[in-house]
């Protein structure tokens, strides 16, 4: 699923999540996604509302990564996160996303 913002003009293909709407299996879920051609770095980026104008529960950059595992004691139990992933290159910036998942 391909997200529709990005913040600059940009060479390159943008971020694809690997699934969204979905049911966790756990409170410590993957996020995955594609990589996009020429980035050198990512960031991802969890909240609750999905405004993502901070503060997040989760910002943070994973280097050339293309999945990230929550931590425990991170998420709660029964509770919608909307996640994106913005992917960094020598052109600037691509964000893929919103996506969704529900804690079990």
């Amino acid at each position: 699923m391909s997200a529709s913002t990005s913040t600059t003009r940009q060479s390159g293909s943008r971020p694809t999540s690997t699934g969204d709407a979905t049911t966790a299996e756990s409170l410590t879920p993957t996020l995955t996604w594609t990589a996009s051609t020429g980035a050198t770095s990512y960031t991802v980026q969890v909240d609750q509302t999905g405004s993502f104008t901070g503060p997040f529960d989760i910002n943070v950059s994973v280097g050339n990564m293309t999945a990230y595992i929550i931590p425990a004691s991170t998420l709660a139990a029964g509770t919608t996160y909307h996640w994106r992933v913005i992917a960094y290159n020598y052109y600037g910036t691509l964000i893929a996303g919103p996506f969704t998942f529900v804690t079990p």
